[in-house]
């Protein structure tokens, strides 16, 4: 039998039931996150749904991590946030965890700032916003708690950064984020090696 555009109806009919399958599957995927659950949990269900931009101030911003993660943020000593449209030149950067390094090798010392950049393009969605939050506030509570300092003591600069940084993309990982980064997290994996 032939379809309208002169193909095979029943294989046409099979695919798009494939196709609608997989994209059924998929969005249970995302509503199945501990992401999504935390944003929920949060309060912003309808912004999850809709995922529009969103056109937060830094205040907003706060206000989210602090509903979405408040034990995270809490640990983090409750970081204010700011939007840049780029962070350090890099338009790589979603985020990042201000802190002060002083000392010398072997003797550094961490001061959390207490801040939180936050790329403006981030907004883009609320899933990629949690994700960054999450991430930023990881490194944030390495900062306080000490971690950080001891890894860049122990293991010197670079590969003490990647502990950090496995902690955080690992974090992401466990959240079931689709804006977790495989590639970024191997990378800072096979340093701290």
């Amino acid at each position: 039998m032939l379809g309208l555009a002169g193909g095979n109806f029943w294989q046409g009919a099979v695919t798009g039931l494939v196709v609608s399958g997989l994209n059924h599957a998929m969005h249970k995927m995302q509503e199945k996150s501990m992401l999504d659950k935390a944003i929920r949990k949060g309060g912003y269900g309808k912004i999850l749904d809709d995922d529009p931009y969103l056109n937060w101030s830094n205040e907003e911003i706060g206000e989210f991590a602090s509903k979405v993660f408040p034990d995270l943020y809490e640990s983090a000593n409750c970081p204010s946030f700011e939007k840049q449209t780029m962070i350090g030149g890099n338009s790589d950067i979603a985020g990042q965890a201000q802190a002060l390094r002083s000392g010398t090798e072997g003797n550094y010392t961490i001061r959390s700032l207490g801040k939180i950049l936050i790329r403006s393009n981030v907004l883009n969605s609320i899933r990629q916003l949690g994700s960054v939050v999450g991430h930023e506030l990881n490194h944030m509570t390495d900062y306080i708690n000490g971690a950080y300092a001891g890894w860049i003591n122990q293991y010197k600069l670079v590969k003490g950064k990647a502990y950090s940084e496995v902690k955080a993309y690992g974090w992401e990982q466990s959240m079931g984020s689709p804006y977790f980064n495989s590639q970024m997290y191997n990378h800072n994996l096979n340093l701290t090696k």
